[in-house]
C-alpha cells in the first residue's frame, strides 16, 4: 500500500478551530477519543492503529490519564510529530504497513487493554481487510476492549480518496470472524439520512435544537442512535 496515497486524507485536529466552524469530521474525531476515554484506567497498555500524530496519546496526558501507548502508522511524517509531543510518558512508535507485516515485529503475548483503528480501513485494499482484523484481534487478551470506526457506505456517496468503504453488513460478516461485536454507534451522519427516521420524541428534540446548532452538530449528535443510517460507524469489539 504507497505511503502516498494516505496522506492525503489526514485531518488534523489541532488545526481545526481556526475556522471558527468545527467540521462534523473533527467533532467526530474528538468524540471518538471522548468515548474511548471512558474505557481508559490508568497504565493500560494502548495500541493505536492509524495512529497519525498520536492525538490518542495526547488527549488521555492532557485528561491526567497516564497509559503505556504503542502508534502503528505507514506515514513517517505524522509519526515525526508524535514524537516530538511533550507527554511524561514515552510513546512507542511504529512505522510499518499494516496490509502486509505481521503485528508480532511489536506484539508480545500479553496483548493490550485498548486497541483501536480509526478511519484506517477505508484506505487499505479490501483483500487485505482479513489480515489486518486478523492481525487486529491477535493483539487482544481476554478483557480488552476494541473500537474500529470507518465508514458506512450508503451506495452512492464514496469518497474519491478511500480505495474501498464497506456497508455496514458486509463489514460485520467480516468482523464477527475475529471479534465478538457488543455494540456499535453512528458517529456522523447526513441529516437528511437521519431525520426520516426519527422517533416521535427524537423528532420534538430534533425541532427544538435545530434552532440553535447547525448541521455538524446535527450530524454527530443524532448519528448513535441509528447507526445503520450514518455515514460512519465505531465498533466496539471484544475478543472472541
Amino acid at each position: 500500500m504507497k505511503n502516498a496515497s494516505c496522506n492525503k486524507t489526514h485531518l488534523d485536529i489541532e488545526k481545526a478551530a481556526d475556522r471558527g466552524i468545527i467540521h462534523r469530521d473533527y467533532l467526530a474525531h474528538s468524540l471518538r477519543w471522548t468515548h474511548v476515554m471512558k474505557y481508559l484506567k490508568p497504565n493500560m497498555r494502548v495500541l493505536d492503529i492509524g495512529c497519525a500524530s498520536a492525538m490518542l496519546a495526547q488527549v488521555a496526558y492532557v485528561n491526567k490519564m497516564s497509559i503505556d501507548y504503542t502508534g502503528v502508522d505507514i506515514r513517517l511524517a505524522q509519526l515525526e510529530i508524535a514524537a516530538q509531543r511533550k507527554l511524561k510518558n514515552e510513546l512507542d512508535l511504529v512505522c510499518m504497513d499494516i496490509t502486509e507485516e505481521p503485528f508480532s515485529s511489536f506484539r508480545d503475548d500479553s496483548g493490550y487493554d485498548i486497541v483501536t483503528c480509526f478511519e484506517v480501513l477505508e484506505h487499505i485494499p479490501e483483500s487485505s481487510l482479513d489480515h489486518v482484523l486478523s492481525e487486529i484481534s491477535s493483539c487482544l487478551h481476554d478483557n480488552s476492549k476494541c473500537f474500529i470506526s470507518t465508514p458506512n457506505y450508503n451506495g452512492k456517496d464514496k469518497a474519491a480518496n478511500h480505495i474501498h468503504e464497506y456497508e455496514m453488513n458486509e463489514l460485520m460478516r467480516h468482523l464477527v470472524k475475529y471479534f465478538k461485536i457488543v455494540e456499535y454507534f453512528g458517529t456522523f451522519a447526513s441529516m437528511s439520512d437521519i431525520e426520516p427516521v426519527l422517533s416521535v420524541h427524537e423528532q420534538y428534540c430534533w425541532s427544538k435544537l435545530k434552532r440553535y446548532y447547525d448541521s455538524n452538530v446535527f450530524s454527530v449528535l443524532f448519528a448513535p442512535m441509528h447507526p445503520r443510517e450514518s455515514r460512519n460507524v465505531l465498533w466496539h469489539l471484544e475478543k472472541i
